[in-house]
């Protein structure tokens, strides 16, 4: 799905490009030397909070999803550049959460060569008119550019916008997206094992969605991957 990105962020992005020397960081305004997106600081203080092996995959069942893989839990500097991409057009901090969960990935127990696809969580067009870009895409974009990994953008429809979730317990929160979701092609996904990318991982509701749809649709398994759990 066409993508467009705020006059300002366009702006931004030529500027840091033209003169790096006055990039800043994201998280606390100091010169950023990585990447252009942290100080040294910063991204030492991300590092330390990125999960080990042991930790990488969700203690929690979340059938029928195969497995639910997060970089980081959803704390401190992972916490806030995940609001910075979703609610401030921070589009680059996408860059650097995704080398994370491309790192998870990399050290979990899914093996890449048994999965197919990489599909992002789809927004309501509605919620994607008034943010300008979907988040979950732009994540998995970077995975699979890191992993080889083939993107299938569009396999699955958002049927019905949903409110917020925030004050809403596990059982509500499945309630409201039983249906939420739809295979946009019922031959796309058949047969394949599928990666979904989101932000967070929460309660699951989503994610599980999500899978039943792609399921429905003849997966032959889904799995998640995140940038934090909270």
């Amino acid at each position: 799905m066409k993508q467009w990105f705020p006059k300002e962020k366009l702006q931004k992005a030529f500027v840091d490009a033209l003169f790096p020397e006055y990039n800043s960081c994201h998280l606390c305004g100091c010169f950023a030397d990585r990447a252009g997106i942290l100080c040294s600081r910063c991204a030492h203080e991300l590092h330390a909070i990125q999960y080990a092996k042991r930790h990488v995959v969700s203690p929690e069942a979340h059938a029928p999803l195969k497995i639910c893989l997060s970089a980081f839990p959803h704390r401190d500097g992972a916490r806030e550049l995940v609001h910075l991409l979703k609610y401030e057009s921070d589009c680059a901090a996408a860059d650097l959460l995704c080398e994370a969960m491309a790192a998870a990935l990399a050290i979990s127990p899914l093996a890449l060569n048994h999965l197919d696809v990489v599909v992002p969580v789809p927004l309501h067009a509605a919620r994607l008119e008034q943010r300008g870009y979907n988040q979950a895409l732009l994540l998995a974009q970077g995975v699979c550019r890191r992993t080889g990994l083939r993107l299938m953008d569009g396999a699955l429809l958002r049927l019905h916008a949903t409110d917020t979730q925030l004050h809403r317990d596990r059982a509500q929160r499945m309630e409201a997206m039983r249906h939420a979701f739809a295979s946009s092609d019922p031959q796309a996904v058949r047969g394949l094992h599928v990666l979904l990318v989101d932000d967070v991982l929460t309660t699951g509701a989503t994610a599980v969605s999500c899978a039943r749809a792609l399921l429905a649709a003849g997966a032959a398994s889904v799995s998640l991957l995140t940038v934090c759990r909270a």
